[in-house]
Parts: C-alpha cells; structure tokens; sequence
C-alpha cells in the first residue's frame, strides 16, 4: 500500500514536471494548474471532510450489506449535487477564475474557456471517487485509490508528453485537448475503483439509514476540511498577484511538499482512522494508547523527513523541475516555498491525527473550530510578513505552514485531556531531540566539508542521513507494530 501510495505522489510530481519542463513558470502554466485541481479542489472543500468525519466512521460500523445501501445512497447524493454545482459554475465561470487566478489573462489562450468548461463537466465524476474510496478503505482494499491516481495521472502524462518542449508561444497548447484528456483520465480513474466495488453496482434489499446526528457531523466535517483544503488555495492566490506564474510557483511547491504527506502520514491515518472509529465505541484506555501511538509515529516520521528534505531543497527542485523553459531562479523560488511549507509538516501530521481522534469520538465541531482559528492565524501571519515588505511568495508560503502549525496546536489543546497533554509533550519532546542529534551536526559537518557538488553526493547523503533518523526513531517504528488492522471489531 506504502509503496501505491509513493508512485500515486510520485506520478503527480512527474505530471508536475512535465507541465514546468514545456510550460514554464507563465500564463498557460498558471491557466493548466487551475483546470487540473479545479475539480480536486471542489472535492476537498465541499465532501472530503464529511467522508472522513462521518462516512468512513458510519461505513466502519455498519454491517456488509448496509454499508452496500449507504455507499450507492452517498454516490447518489454527491453526483446529484454536483450536477446542480458544476451548471451553477458554468454560468458564472468568469467570476470563479477572477477568483481562482486574479492575474491570469486568458484572451491569448487557445479555447481556454472551452477547456476551462470541460473541467467543470467532470465534477460529478470527480465527487463519486469520494464515496467509492471511503467505502475501500473501509472493506482495507486501500491500494486501489492510489492506484486509480496513477492511471489518472498517466494519461496526463501521455497528453503533456505529446506538446512540444519549451513552448514559446501559448496558442500552441489548445486547452479544448487538454479538458479532454482530463475527462479521459477522470473516467479511467472511476474504472479502477470500480474493480473493487462490484457487489455496490447491485441492488441491496436492505433500507439502510444513516446514523443519528449523521448529517451534522458531515457539515461540520466539511466546514473543517473546506478550510484546510481552501488554505492553500487563498495564498496561492494571494502569491499569483505579483505576477504570471507566481500561480504555479506555488502549486509546484506544494507538490513536493505533499510527496512526504502521501508516503509517511497517509498511511498511517489509512490505518488508525477506521481503528479509531472503531475504538471510541469501546475502551477509551485502548483508543487514548492509539491516539499517542499514532501521534508519536507521524511526528517522527515527518521531522525526519522536514530535516532531510529541507537541508537538500534546492538540489530536490533543481532535479525535479529544472528543465525546458524553466530558469535557475524560478527552480529557487520553488525551493525557498518548499522549505518553508516543510515547518509545517510535522504539524500537518498531527493535526490529522487529532482530527481523526476528534472525528472518531463525533467531535466535529472542534475540528472546524480548530482551523477557523488556524485560518485566522495564519492570514495574520500573511498580512504581518507583507506589510513588512517581503516578497509575496515568502509571506504567502509562511502563511501556508503557520496554518498547519496553528492548527496543530489547537486541535491537540481540543483532542487531548488535560493530564495526557505533559504525556504528549515528553514523547513528542523526546524524538525532537533524536532527530536534531541528527541533524545539527550534520549541519555542522556539511559546513565544514567541501564536498563536490553533484546529484550522486546529494543522493549518498539524503540516503545516510535518512538512515541515521531512521535508527535514531526505531524504537517508535517499531511500536506500530502492536497495532491490528482488525483492532476494536470485537469490541462493538
């Protein structure tokens, strides 16, 4: 499943790569990120939290054949909606753009509002995959929805691979093709989920109903997620004001920083969420111990890897995104925001786990209270850093993390009792301290040595020093250990 999930980023990063190699930091670059993550984008702000707040937990304690009827009731309910939402869209599509891409100038773009159309079109296939992966990760068929990102992304790949490197003029790339090939890999995407989903297509005798309080915890659930899927949203817009391309800068930065999300803290929360869900019925001892367990795990896991990748941001951004029309200096861009988005992963870490603690326990509301007072933090931080004359990239990137950070914070003061919260703090406490024996004298060593600089030695060395973080949180690894993929289904 690790390993799914490492090509489901790394095909995103690839597909990333391409649109930066023949496109540049410009408007069509700018003007292919919006219609790529429009759809995704929608998904995140409008149904994710829901589905990780009340339906996997509603699916996890359902029997076989009403989780069925609750899976064709919920992809029912989703698509209806999104055919209300994407017509909705279509007419006022100005507006949203003037929104999504403040900068972006679209008259010299070839059929764009076409394409831009086209991606709308698609939503209702887009809001379907949340349904069907809630319902897979529940039955633990947890390879396919990664899976399904490779083949969506491989016929992204197929369609960039087709334009001509370093294009120098955007009339070249017609975006009616472009939304075409997204409605392509949308289906296909769709189509390998449904190989683990045969028995939902039939019709179950079954009237099922949703839990009591279902429907709060939904909303609450996607007013939550509306906000942390909208965070980077707002700054990436904020940063696209200063200029063409600022738009991408940012979206190919936050590629890289969700590499490490998708291969450390995704599948741990795939794990412990379901587990959860199933706990908070039972032992609150068991689910306490779980909710430590997973806390201490996902820390670990992403300082290590903030310390890792932030020491080699630059050489990472070089190597990922430094060819065709790209310049040394954007290539710099993107690894200053890469690096400072890595603050915040370990917070992000934590902050999924305290959610779904929150969210097992049907404790929505302080999740949604949590990031409404991320979200305002964290614009202050924007206003603050702005006003004292920064660049907009720097002031936009540092809002992106100090969300994550303050959202972290709040949500463990929400999540935690009052005499758990020394407990957490020693433990947490002590793998910063592992990992900075690590890290600060290799600082020191690599100041003092003058290596040669070349791709290999910047390998070897994120190679020993990943090595090195590793051995220094074995222990805590090895904890996971103890954790059953079938743990609290005797406890209901």
């Amino acid at each position: 499943m690790s390993v799914l999930l490492l090509f489901s980023r790394l095909s995103g990063l690839m597909r990333e790569q391409m649109i930066a190699a023949r496109l540049g930091l410009s408007p069509e670059a700018d003007a292919t990120v919006v219609m790529l993550t429009l759809p995704d984008m929608l998904v995140n702000i409008l149904l994710a939290g829901g589905f990780s707040a009340a339906l996997v937990p509603a699916l996890s304690r359902a029997a076989p054949a009403e989780r069925l009827e609750l899976l064709q009731r919920s992809i029912l309910y989703v698509t209806s909606g999104a055919v209300v939402l994407g017509i909705g869209l279509l007419v006022f599509r100005n507006t949203l753009l003037d929104l999504l891409a403040p900068s972006l100038d679209t008259s010299a773009l070839t059929n764009f509002h076409v394409g831009f159309a086209l991606s709308i079109l698609v939503l209702p296939l887009s809001f379907a995959l949340g349904p069907s992966a809630a319902y897979l990760q529940v039955e633990r068929r947890n390879a396919l929805p990664p899976l399904s990102v490779v083949v969506f992304n491989g016929v992204l790949l197929v369609y960039f691979a087709t334009l001509p490197t370093g294009l120098t003029h955007p009339g070249l790339m017609d975006f009616t093709l472009f939304g075409a090939a997204m409605m392509v890999a949308v289906l296909l995407r769709l189509g390998t989920l449904a190989v683990g989903m045969s028995a939902a297509f039939r019709k179950t005798a079954l009237q099922a109903r949703f839990p009591p309080g279902f429907g709060r915890q939904f909303l609450q659930g996607v007013a939550a997620q509306s906000l942390v899927a909208a965070t980077p949203i707002i700054f990436r817009s904020l940063q696209s004001t200063s200029g063409p391309g600022n738009l991408a800068a940012f979206s190919f930065a936050e590629r890289l920083f969700h590499l490490p999300v998708a291969l450390l803290i995704s599948p741990i929360m795939l794990i412990f969420l379901p587990i959860l869900s199933r706990l908070s019925q039972g032992s609150n001892g068991t689910f306490r111990a779980r909710i430590l367990l997973a806390s201490d795990a996902a820390f670990a896991a992403t300082l290590s890897a903030a310390g890792v990748l932030a020491l080699f941001a630059v050489p990472i951004s070089e190597v990922v995104f430094g060819y065709g029309r790209m310049q040394i200096e954007e290539t710099t861009q993107i690894a200053s925001s890469f690096r400072i988005f890595l603050a915040g992963l370990p917070a992000f870490a934590i902050f999924q786990v305290m959610s779904a603690a929150l969210n097992a326990q049907m404790r929505t509301l302080r999740v949604l209270q949590a990031t409404i007072l991320a979200l305002a933090t964290s614009v202050l931080v924007f206003l603050t850093l702005d006003q004292a004359g920064l660049p907009a990239y720097v002031s936009a990137s540092w809002g992106f993390a100090s969300f994550h950070i303050a959202a972290a914070a709040i949500s463990v003061l929400f999540a935690m009792e009052t005499y758990e919260l020394p407990k957490l703090a020693r433990q947490l406490g002590r793998t910063f301290l592992r990992c900075m024996a690590v890290l600060i004298p290799t600082v020191l060593i690599l100041n003092v040595l003058s290596l040669p600089e070349s791709l290999l030695t910047d390998l070897f060395l994120i190679l020993c020093i990943t090595v090195l973080m590793t051995v220094a949180n074995f222990r805590v690894f090895l904890s996971l250990r103890s954790v059953r993929i079938d743990e609290g289904e005797t406890s209901q």
